[in-house]
């Protein structure tokens, strides 16, 4: 018999991170819903978004169905992980996708209203993303899974993928500059967001009126 893979030490991580996202959020969950985070979302899209309150209804149930799943099929996916399962390798990544269309399609929307803001979210999802799913399609990492899927349905156990030549610490300083890069870039258009939005406030442009202060250009 052929013997059991190792787990790579990031899937090992990302199994226990998604199980404890999962198991918390699928167990605390109902607790907000009987709480009534259901009724306030439908009360929140009535008065804020201005729809009906039958739409503002089916709406808020369909948001936390929708939330409750998520919770559930990260729950799942984490012990999929923690098992080598094929499918939750590629339940991992449909999720990657799917966050950075989420993050895309965000991004456009804040743009009509915060363009550095735009710039931010889309750097943030893409990137952060981006490097979870090119971890994750790496040889190295699906090989495992490969091997598992083979052994279980008795085809043929693919070879193992040829070893990398560059060195750890190369791949860790290349990771380590990109989420540097992601990160300053984030922070740093939120901070100029924030600081836009202070400055066109009446607060800010009647103090400054009272101080006789030229407001800058």
């Amino acid at each position: 018999m052929y013997p059991k893979p190792p787990r790579p030490i990031g899937i090992t991580v990302l199994s226990i991170f998604f199980v404890w996202i999962g198991g918390v959020g699928t167990l605390v969950f109902p607790v907000f819903i009987f709480a009534g985070t259901s009724r306030m979302i439908a009360q929140l899209c009535e008065t804020q978004l201005h729809w009906s309150h039958a739409l503002s209804v089916i709406a808020a149930r369909l948001l936390c169905t929708f939330w409750f799943g998520a919770y559930v099929l990260y729950l799942f996916i984490g012990i999929g992980l923690w098992k080598l399962r094929r499918s939750a390798l590629k339940a991992i990544i449909f999720v990657q996708w799917f966050g950075i269309g989420m993050g895309i399609i965000t991004s456009l929307v804040v743009l009509r209203y915060q363009p550095s803001l735009a710039l931010g979210l889309g750097v943030w999802f893409t990137g952060i993303l981006g490097c979870f799913l090119w971890y994750l399609t790496r040889p190295a990492v699906r090989w495992p899974f490969e091997v598992i899927y083979a052994i279980e349905h008795s085809l043929t156990i693919p070879p193992p993928p040829p070893s990398s030549t560059m060195a750890l610490w190369k791949k860790g300083s290349i990771g380590v500059g990109l989420v540097a890069i992601i990160l300053t870039t984030f922070v740093t258009t939120l901070l100029a967001t924030v600081e836009k939005s202070f400055r066109s406030s009446d607060i800010y442009k009647l103090s400054i009126k009272k101080l006789k202060i030229p407001l800058a250009s």
